[in-house]
């Protein structure tokens, strides 16, 4: 079966301020598509669209940063995910 998800970052490492590149692709993905981060002391979550590139800047972190695309597809949720270990 084809992956219908697909996200990267651009580096699997980086320190507390600095910034990280986001690339995502969904197929097939509803309306509700979104980027959650979880650095373990911060978690938030951003509406994105079907595909695209972002920048965020790493936050206070324990060590490693959880980025995951969450979407739906033909009614199960889905998700991709990369972690980012943090130098503090």
């Amino acid at each position: 079966m084809k992956k219908q998800m697909t996200l990267s970052t651009d580096r699997k490492s980086a320190s507390e301020g600095e910034y990280i590149e986001i690339t995502w692709a969904c197929e097939a993905c509803p309306d509700t598509l979104y980027l959650a981060i979880d650095s373990e002391r911060t978690k938030y979550s951003i509406a994105v669209s079907d595909s695209g590139t972002t920048r965020i800047p790493i936050p206070k972190s324990n060590g490693k940063m959880i980025v995951k695309l969450v979407g739906s597809i033909s009614g199960k949720k889905v998700t991709e995910s990369v972690e980012v270990r943090v130098k503090t």
